[in-house]
């Protein structure tokens, strides 16, 4: 027992151990993987079944994965992947039908991203990291509905303006030297995001 609390107490202390590093310091790798919200398609799925009765949902929340290297004390460049789903099922009764039967309605949407993004740094600082980042590239969205009513006509809907771009506010907080946290705030996938940050 003793030996597994000087363990515990080795581990804590080497992981939130003071950084000599800056926050951000040039020629550094960063490595960013976080999760968002809330997510506003789900809303715009249920809304389309309004109709529908027994209506259930579910949200596949944006994922982010974000790399950036620091060409200067201020400025970073780097790749921002995403990914996020919605969906919402519901039922209904044909009234133009003798027959009592519950047909089946889906509505579901897909999204992905690939931005190149720019990020100014604000404050020199061993832990504390704000920025301000705007990334801009390519954009994929697609709306599937279907229904197992053959008298309801449905199909996709891709995006046919596929440029992306976002706006953030965002800050980084280094446990150690190579571990730590972010929180992102602007317009993207989601308002807000947070994950956790590699720092190399």
């Amino acid at each position: 027992m003793k030996k597994t609390f000087l363990l515990i107490a080795f581990l804590s202390a080497s992981f939130f151990n003071t950084s000599k590093a800056q926050g951000f310091e040039e020629g550094k790798t960063f490595v960013n993987v976080g999760i968002g919200g809330p997510y506003f398609p789900t809303l715009v799925a249920e809304a389309i079944l309004r109709e529908s009765g027994n209506i259930t949902s579910s949200t596949f929340y944006p994922i982010y994965l974000k790399g950036e290297i620091a060409l200067s004390e201020n400025m970073g460049i780097g790749l921002n992947l995403a990914y996020a789903g919605a969906s919402a099922q519901g039922s209904h009764q044909n009234s133009n039908s003798n027959l009592s039967v519950n047909y089946i309605d889906k509505v579901s949407y897909q999204t992905a991203s690939a931005l190149v993004r720019f990020n100014y740094h604000f404050v020199k600082n061993n832990k504390f990291d704000p920025y301000l980042g705007m990334g801009m590239g390519y954009r994929w969205g697609q709306w599937t509905n279907s229904s197992t009513d053959p008298t309801y006509s449905f199909g996709k809907s891709k995006t046919y303006f596929p440029f992306g771009a976002d706006l953030t506010f965002g800050c980084r907080y280094m446990f150690s030297d190579m571990i730590g946290a972010y929180v992102e705030m602007g317009i993207a996938k989601s308002p807000f995001q947070f994950g956790v940050t590699a720092r190399f």
